[in-house]
C-alpha cells in the first residue's frame, strides 16, 4: 500500500485519534491538556464557461470546490514532546471523507530548535500554514496561479526547524526530506503519483506588520495514469483499463512571497518558478499581487494573478486573472466572503478542463468561514 492509501485508510483515522485524545501524561505523572482548534468554510462558486475551472467548478453553482472541516489536536507528551494531528474533510476531494492530513512526532529541546517526523505540511508557499484555514486569509481560496498545481502540499519524512528573533521580529530557518504518493480519481481515469526524494527548505523572517519568505524544493516523480474505458471483449457493460507510465522526472520549484498588514492597508505578493525535466509537471512561471484596505469590519481588495506553462498539457497553458473581493467580520470567529474574478487564457486550457476559448470568463464566489 503506498503512503497515500495509507493515510486515507481507517488505520490512519484510528492512530491519529490515538494520537489526539488519548490523556497525555508527562515523565512525572502530571496530566496534559491536548490543545485542539477547528475551522470550516461553507463556500460556493459558480463559472461563465461550458468547462470546468479547477477540474470542479462549472456553470452549475458548486459547493464543493471551497468547502471544508478541520480539526487540530496537539497533545503534550512530556516535557519537550507533543503529538499533532489535523483531520481533515474536503468537499472537492471525495465528497468530505475525512483523512489524517497531519500525523507527526515532535521533538523541541529548547526554544529555538524543532525536529518533527510524520505526515506533515510541505512549506512551499507564502501561506502554506494557510492552506486549509480559509479564515485567516483575505480571499475564498489561495490563488489558483500559484497554489493549484500538482506540488505536493504534504510529505512523509522528519523536519528540522531553528527559529531565532526577539520582541520585536522573528524568524526561523527548516530543512526536510520525505516522500508521498498523491491518488485523484476522476470519472474515466486515476492518477497515482509517486513523488520520492523530496528535498527543501525554508527561511522566513519578519515583523508584526511585514513578513518574507523563501522556498526550495527538489523531488523525483513518477505518474500512473489508469484509463477506464466501458466496452471492449466483455461487451457494452465491460469496463477495460489500461495504465500508462509517465517517464521518471525530477522538478525543482523556488518561490518568494512578502506579506504586509499595517492593519489598514493589507498586501500580499508571490512568485514561484517551476523547472522540470519532463513533462509530468512542466516549467512554468507564476506569480500573483493582491492589495487590500480596512474599513472598520470590511476588507476591500484587489488581486492581480498570472502563470506561463506549457500549452500542450491539461490545466496548463497562460492566463490572468483578475480578482475583487470583499470580507466581513461578523464575529471574532466567523467571516463572510464575496467574489468575482474575470480570467483570461491566452494559450492552452489555463486551469480549466478544456481551452475555454479567447473570450474573458467570470467566475462568482461566496463562503462563509469559521474557526473554533
Amino acid at each position: 500500500m503506498g503512503h497515500g492509501a495509507f493515510f486515507r485508510s481507517r488505520r490512519a483515522l484510528g492512530l491519529a485519534a490515538s494520537f489526539a485524545f488519548a490523556v497525555p501524561l508527562t515523565a512525572q505523572g502530571e496530566f496534559n491538556e491536548p490543545r485542539w482548534h477547528g475551522f470550516a468554510t461553507i463556500g460556493a462558486v459558480k463559472n461563465s464557461a461550458d468547462t470546468p475551472y479547477l477540474r470542479v467548478a462549472d456553470e452549475h453553482l458548486n459547493l464543493n470546490l471551497d468547502s471544508v472541516v478541520g480539526l487540530n489536536v496537539t497533545a503534550p507528551l512530556g516535557e519537550h514532546w507533543e503529538a499533532v494531528v489535523q483531520l481533515i474533510a474536503e468537499g472537492s476531494t471525495d465528497f468530505f471523507a475525512a483523512e489524517a492530513d497531519w500525523v507527526l512526532l515532535r521533538y523541541f529541546p529548547d526554544n529555538h530548535w524543532s525536529f518533527d517526523l510524520g505526515k506533515q505540511r510541505a512549506p512551499v508557499w507564502l501561506l502554506s500554514d494557510r492552506l486549509d484555514v480559509g479564515f485567516v486569509r483575505p480571499w475564498i481560496r489561495t490563488r489558483e496561479e500559484m497554489y493549484f498545481n500538482r506540488i505536493p502540499s504534504t510529505y512523509l519524512g522528519p523536519s528540522v526547524t531553528y527559529s531565532f528573533g526577539s520582541a520585536q521580529w522573528d524568524g526561523w530557518g527548516q530543512a526536510y526530506l520525505g516522500a508521498i504518493t498523491l491518488n485523484n480519481e476522476r470519472p474515466f481515469n486515476s492518477e497515482r503519483d509517486f513523488i520520492s526524494e523530496i528535498k527543501g527548505a525554508n527561511f522566513g523572517i519578519g515583523t508584526q506588520r511585514v513578513r518574507f519568505r523563501l522556498s526550495f524544493v527538489d523531488a523525483h516523480v513518477e505518474s500512473h495514469t489508469l484509463v477506464k474505458s466501458a466496452g471492449g471483449m466483455g461487451g457494452p457493460s465491460a469496463v477495460s483499463e489500461r495504465d500508462f507510465v509517465t517517464p521518471d522526472s525530477r522538478y525543482r520549484f523556488y518561490s518568494a512571497g512578502v506579506s504586509v498588514d499595517t492593519k489598514g492597508w493589507v498586501s500580499y505578493a508571490e512568485y514561484g518558478k517551476m523547472t522540470s525535466d519532463g513533462v509530468f509537471i512542466p516549467s512554468r512561471l507564476s506569480a500573483y499581487l493582491m492589495a487590500g484596505r480596512r474599513f472598520g469590519d470590511f476588507l476591500f481588495h484587489y488581486t492581480y494573478g498570472w502563470f506561463n506553462g506549457d500549452p500542450s498539457l491539461i490545466n496548463q497553458g497562460s492566463q490572468h486573472s483578475h480578482l475583487l473581493g470583499a470580507k466581513l467580520m461578523l464575529a471574532s470567529s466567523v467571516d463572510a466572503k464575496l467574489e468575482w474574478q474575470r480570467t483570461i487564457v491566452t494559450s492552452g486550457t489555463g486551469k480549466f478542463l478544456e481551452a475555454p476559448g479567447s473570450e474573458p470568463i467570470t467566475l462568482w464566489s461566496a463562503a462563509v468561514d469559521f474557526v473554533f
